[in-house]
Formats: structure tokens, sequence, C-alpha cells
């Protein structure tokens, strides 16, 4: 087996391009079905980049329950308190180091 690692230094619109970039690729390579899953996957992630609660609202659905099975992990979290913590990240002015409109 070839195991490789690359590190590689992007701008904020270069890695939002790689992301997107990889991901085509991937969905390409799939079935229908999983290409649709992972495209909802995608979706959700862009949403929580650009803080909007609205989309993220749309597509968990309202009996969602984030359940951390690590040791040492987060509690777990119903869909309300993952939409409250990504507006409260989004609000906040040191972070957004991804976000679309942060360019």
């Amino acid at each position: 087996m070839v195991r490789g690692l690359r590190r590689s230094v992007y701008t904020n619109r270069e890695m939002i391009a790689a992301i997107d970039e990889y991901h085509a690729c991937v969905t390409r390579t799939v079935t229908p079905a999983i290409a649709a899953v992972l495209r909802l996957g995608h979706r959700f992630n862009l949403a929580m980049t650009d803080g909007d609660r609205e989309v993220m609202g749309q597509l968990l659905a309202g009996d969602f329950r984030l359940v951390d099975h690590r040791p040492i992990g987060y509690e777990d979290a119903t869909r309300q308190d993952v939409l409250d913590v990504v507006a409260a990240v989004n609000r906040s002015t040191t972070h957004r180091g991804l976000a679309r409109n942060y360019q």
C-alpha cells in the first residue's frame, strides 16, 4: 500500500475551490445514490461554513441529535443546539477563516 502526505498552503478562495474540486471528483466515482448523499453533505458543510442557519435547518431532520461516542467529546446535542452553536460561532469576530463571504 502506498501512502502519501501533501501539505499545501491555500488562500481562503483557493481552499474553497480545492474542496469544491475534490467533492466534484469524488461524486463522479460513486453510484448515483451515494453521490446524492455526498451532495447533501457538501451542501450542509457549505451552509455551516457560511453560517446559513436556514439551509442547515432545512437539511437537519426535526428530531436530529448529535451524539459523540468519543471518550472525551461533545455532549449530546439537539438540532436546535447545533443551529445555535453555528450562529454563535459566526457572530464571533475571531472565527470565519474559511467562510465564503470572508474573502
